[in-house]
């Protein structure tokens, strides 16, 4: 955090994080309510231009909830691998993986369509 008083964008005690500020320095303009500073590399105090990013909140939600990483998932990535190859083989029904896995059958045959969990996609 930075203490920054008067600055437009600090909160009522003149503070604002140093990400926003420096994003806000580097495009000359204030942040609006709906954007977020995203670091590329995921270290939270490497606050170089280079490792920012303006989002939306929905897309910055989506990159750090995305699979296993997200605190509601109820699988893991090896989990949805798995259960794609048992697939393949011909031997199990979408309703069958579904129960093996704890799911519905709608969440499994989205993931065995490719629409959820997108990025363990080959």
């Amino acid at each position: 955090m930075l203490h920054k008083p008067g600055y437009p964008s600090s909160d009522s005690g003149g503070t604002i994080s140093e990400h926003r500020y420096v994003m806000e320095q580097h495009l000359g303009r204030q942040l609006l309510p709906t954007e977020v500073v995203h670091h590329i590399n995921g270290v939270k105090d490497d606050n170089r231009v280079e490792n920012l990013e303006v989002l939306l909140a929905g897309a910055h939600h989506s990159i750090h909830m995305r699979g296993s990483s997200s605190p509601l998932a109820k699988l893991t990535d090896a989990d949805v691998l798995e259960m794609r190859r048992l697939y393949a083989t011909g031997t199990y029904t979408q309703v069958s993986l579904a129960q093996r896995f704890g799911l519905k059958t709608a969440q499994t045959n989205a993931i065995l369509r490719g629409k959820a969990w997108q990025h363990l996609l080959p």
